[in-house]
């Protein structure tokens, strides 16, 4: 991955971090990560944060997913609860936070509460 970074061409080294990032039973999960961390592709990277068999990628995913519909999907529905706590982590809309804190389980419904700013959506949708 490090001669991805020196690449000149950001569509090869985007492409690089790309098929290190997909899932694959060659490459380390710590090592997918990181080349996930690298990626712009904003549908690729909701692809890998909603079906990457490994939690430590689906993580790194939604770190850097910007799709705001999509990280509250994953938030309510992911397997793992890591994953679900970094969705919440990195959401932001208050209406599909207090979908989450409506919907969602344990970690990311309790996460959801927290940053809603409007307590009144907390009596609404939750209560």
């Amino acid at each position: 991955m490090a001669a991805a970074a020196k690449l000149a061409d950001q569509t090869l080294a985007q492409a690089t971090y790309a098929g290190v990032a997909r899932d694959s039973d060659w490459v380390f999960s710590g090592t997918r990560a990181v080349a996930v961390a690298k990626l712009t592709d904003q549908s690729l990277i909701a692809d890998i944060a909603k079906t990457d068999s490994s939690s430590v990628v689906r993580s790194a995913a939604v770190r850097m997913l910007t799709d705001q519909v999509v990280l509250a999907d994953v938030a309510k529905r992911d397997e793992d609860r890591d994953v679900r706590e970094a969705t919440v982590e990195t959401l932001t809309d208050q209406a599909l936070l207090a979908e989450v804190a409506k919907t969602a389980a344990d970690v990311a419904r309790a996460g959801a509460v927290k940053k809603l700013i409007d307590q009144s959506l907390v009596a609404e949708r939750v209560l």
